[in-house]
C-alpha cells in the first residue's frame, strides 16, 4: 500500500528538513520503497509462554517499546503505548489516545492493575496513552517534566505523578528501579518541552522530547535492563548487572557495525546479560490488530541490524530472543546455560575508551 510503503521515509525527512519538506517528502520520495507484508523475524527464536502457575518474574510484549515486567504482585509497565494512529492522522490531523484500541489491547495483555508506568520520553509513541493507562489501571506514572505535563492534561492526579530523575530510584513491591538519563536515538525530532498549557488533540510536534530514560530493575529474582532508544554514552551503565536487557534497536539499521557494537558494548556486554530481547523494531504506524512488523527497509534496515545483534550474541555466548505479542514469558534467574562463543571475522572496535 503507498503509504505504508512511505511512511518511515516522511517521519526521517522531519528530522532535517521543514515542515514544507516533510509534506513534499509524501510524493517525492516514496516510489520503489519496500514494506513488509509479514514478520520476517519469525524464523529467529521466540521465548515461550510461561504456564500459568510459574512463579518468579514475567514478561509481556504490546510492541514498539511497550511492555510489563511482573512478579506475583506487583506490575511494572514501560510506555503504554497502545492507540498507534496512522500516517495520515500524523501528518495533516491532530492525535489523542484511541480508547478502544487502549482497551482491546489491555484485555488481550490481560492488564487489570499496574503498580508503575514508567515512560522513556514524551515523544507520542511513548507517552500519548500513558494518561489514560495509568488511570485506568491506577499506575503511579513516571516521567519527565514533559510527560508529566501530556499526563495533567489525561487529568492524573499530582499525587499519581512522579518526576524521573537520572540516578535516582523508584522502590515498589519487590522491585527497585535504577533511573538512567540515557541518549534518544540519533537526531531526535521535536526538541524542546511540551507546552505547560498542552492539550489533547494535539499535533505530533506538540509532543516534544526533552529527556530519555533506561530502566533497571532490580529484584530477588533478577535484574531486568531496559533500553527504549538505541544509542549509548560511554559508561552509561556503569556498575551495573543485568540478566535480561530488553534493547531498542529502532533507527540502527543503517547504523555502522561500529556504532552498533558499541551500542552492545555498553548495554550488554558491559552488563553481563545473559539474554537480550530486541524491542522498539516494529513499524508503530500500524494497529495492533495486525502482524508485527517492521518499518520498510529502505528507512531502517531492521533485518540487517537484527542479523548482527544475532551475529554479536552467538559470539559472546549470549542468546537473542524475541517476545511474542501479548502473551506471557517466564524470566527466571538463571535463564539459559552458558551458549559456546562462535568468534566472527571483522569484529569492530569500541569508540569508547574502556577505563
Amino acid at each position: 500500500m503507498f503509504l505504508v510503503e512511505c511512511e518511515f521515509r516522511v517521519i526521517l525527512s522531519a528530522k532535517n528538513a521543514g515542515w514544507s519538506f516533510f509534506i513534499l517528502a509524501i510524493f517525492a520520495t516514496c516510489a520503489g520503497c519496500h514494506s513488509f507484508k509479514s514478520n520476517p523475524f519469525k524464523s529467529y527464536v521466540e521465548m515461550t509462554p510461561f504456564v500459568a502457575h510459574e512463579s518468579g518474574l514475567h514478561a509481556k510484549f504490546f510492541g514498539n517499546s511497550t511492555l510489563i515486567v511482573k512478579d506475583s504482585k506487583t506490575s511494572v509497565m514501560i510506555d503504554g503505548f497502545f492507540s498507534r494512529p496512522g500516517l495520515l492522522k500524523l501528518l495533516f490531523g491532530q492525535i489523542e489516545p484511541n480508547i478502544d484500541r487502549i482497551n482491546v489491547a489491555l484485555t488481550r495483555g490481560d492488564v487489570r492493575k499496574l503498580n508503575l508506568l514508567l515512560v522513556a520520553h514524551s515523544h507520542h509513541d511513548h507517552a500519548m496513552d500513558a494518561p489514560y493507562v495509568a488511570k485506568k489501571t491506577g499506575a503511579l506514572l513516571g516521567g519527565s517534566s514533559s510527560t508529566l505535563r501530556i499526563a495533567a492534561n489525561g487529568g492524573i492526579a499530582t499525587s499519581q505523578l512522579r518526576e524521573l530523575v537520572g540516578g535516582k530510584s523508584i522502590s515498589v513491591g519487590a522491585f527497585e528501579i535504577d533511573v538512567f538519563e540515557t541518549p534518544h536515538s540519533d537526531n531526535p525530532i521535536f526538541k524542546g518541552h511540551v507546552d505547560p498549557l498542552f492539550q489533547t488533540p494535539a499535533r505530533l510536534s506538540d509532543y516534544k522530547f526533552d529527556k530519555n530514560y533506561s530502566f533497571l530493575l532490580k529484584h530477588r529474582d533478577g535484574n531486568i535492563l531496559i533500553v527504549p532508544s538505541a544509542n549509548f554514552e560511554c559508561d552509561m551503565f556503569a556498575g551495573v548487572t543485568a540478566d535480561v536487557v530488553f534493547l531498542g534497536v529502532g533507527n540502527i539499521g543503517n547504523k555502522s557495525k561500529q556504532f552498533i557494537y558499541t551500542f552492545w558494548e555498553q548495554a550488554v556486554l558491559k552488563t553481563k546479560a545473559k539474554l537480550v530481547v530486541p524491542i522498539h523494531w516494529d513499524n508503530f504506524l500500524r494497529s495492533l490488530n495486525s502482524e508485527l512488523v517492521p518499518f520498510p527497509r529502505i528507512f531502517d534496515d531492521t533485518a540487517r541490524s537484527v542479523k548482527y545483534v544475532q551475529e554479536l550474541g552467538e559470539s559472546f555466548g549470549i542468546a537473542v530472543k524475541f517476545l511474542p505479542l501479548y502473551k506471557p514469558v517466564a524470566l527466571p534467574k538463571v535463564i539459559f546455560p552458558t551458549y559456546e562463543r562462535i568468534e566472527h571475522s571483522h569484529k569492530p572496535t569500541s569508540t569508547c575508551i574502556s577505563n
